[in-house]
């Protein structure tokens, strides 16, 4: 297939999509275009050769006007970024708990700081506002820390994992229950 790559010629991604036998074009030539752009600058009207846009973040709200501008389908990457954010969440987290600040900033003296530790296994609760796809990985991740896990998502089904899950729309439940909390959500109105 042909593709145009705006506004940005990412080197790497169109060698990886040369050796998978895609073919980079100009937009007017081009079956679907790969947009790598906070949206100010998407080429509208979309010339009616191009039958969908990828985008190479999972989150899609920065495009969210531009894409009601158009009739095509739009990818996004969901899923590509779990285990990084995933990963990244947990260093986050334990580096709050074991209060990891600078001693000048925060405490007077490593002794206050050792005061102000504290850890996963002991009887913390861990809330993650948003079980998607990166929230389901942080779950498994924080499974051997041993916390108790409260998942919020859309439909309140279960996650699995999850000690308990609410809804989004129950999500004043969830504040007074935990002692951490994950906001992983995408940015809409109703987050």
């Amino acid at each position: 297939m042909k593709y145009a790559m705006l506004p940005e010629q990412w080197q790497e991604s169109i060698e990886t999509l040369q050796g998978a036998g895609h073919e980079l074009s100009e937009l007017s030539d081009a079956d679907f275009l790969i947009y790598n752009g906070d949206g100010s600058n998407f080429p509208l009207p979309l010339p009616e050769n191009i039958k969908f846009v990828q985008i190479p973040s999972a989150g899609v709200d920065h495009l969210l006007d531009v894409m009601k501008e158009t009739d095509v389908i739009w990818s996004n990457a969901a899923g590509v970024f779990d285990n990084t954010v995933a990963e990244s969440t947990i260093a986050l987290l334990l580096a709050q708990l074991h209060a990891h600040r600078y001693v000048n900033d925060t405490f007077s003296s490593y002794e206050e700081v050792q005061d102000h530790k504290s850890y996963l296994h002991e009887d913390k609760t861990v809330a993650i506002i948003g079980a998607g796809g990166i929230g389901k990985r942080l779950i498994t991740m924080l499974s051997g820390f041993g916390p108790r896990i409260i998942a919020v998502n859309r439909s309140g089904n279960a996650v699995p994992g999850a000690d308990e899950t609410y809804p989004i729309s129950e999500v004043d439940k969830v504040w007074p229950a935990a002692d951490y909390f994950v906001l992983i959500v995408p940015l809409t109105p109703q987050t």
